[in-house]
């Protein structure tokens, strides 16, 4: 979401190197920003909610609840610029959206007003002041989330593979002991027997 179609674009640019995939909105998404946005806004992915946003700010909220609700999209990235009037509601607005989702929600500010910069970092919002730089960061985050996902569904695949071969083992081995107890005519295990 930015307020400036080139932004949107050089966004776009560098998820494209990044192989960050960007979300086709649902025609109910598009249809609900057509509700809230301005007639001149772009509602496609990239969403420009225009610089109407720079009288605005309010204008921001509901088009970042209609798109982290749509299912096709797994976060959000914001691009904003100067707005040091508007500064502290604008970071007010994303921090209220960012806590009500599980999805991540980041910002490409470029010099954002000092007041905004400390209520996005008091509540752990990203923000870049370069685009690139911020989709970058994202790239990496979505790679190592793969990754890892990857490495504990391998880590669990090995794990239920060595216990499935194991368990069969471990019985006949148990099984010998219990019968090499009962040749000797004891009805109880050693200690090291019952381990």
């Amino acid at each position: 979401m930015t307020i400036a179609g080139g932004a949107g674009i050089l966004m776009g640019d560098r998820c494209e190197d990044v192989q960050l995939q960007v979300a086709k909105l649902s025609s109910e998404t598009q249809e609900e920003l057509r509700k809230v946005l301005p007639v001149f806004a772009t509602l496609g992915n990239p969403v420009d909610v225009s610089a109407e946003l720079v009288a605005t700010p309010s204008l921001l909220k509901r088009p970042m609840e209609i798109l982290l609700a749509d299912p096709n999209v797994d976060s959000l990235v914001i691009f904003l610029g100067l707005q040091l009037h508007t500064g502290a509601e604008l970071a007010k607005i994303i921090v209220e959206a960012a806590a009500n989702t599980d999805k991540m929600v980041m910002l490409n500010w470029i010099a954002p007003p000092p007041q905004a910069r400390a209520i996005l970092r008091e509540h752990n919002v990203p923000m870049f002041s370069d685009p690139s730089r911020g989709i970058r960061s994202l790239g990496a985050l979505v790679k190592y989330v793969a990754r890892r996902e990857r490495y504990f569904a391998r880590k669990a695949s090995d794990k239920g593979a060595r216990q499935a071969a194991t368990e069969p083992q471990k019985l006949a081995s148990a099984r010998q002991i219990i019968q090499g107890a009962r040749k000797e005519g004891r009805k109880a295990l050693t200690e090291a027997e019952g381990k």
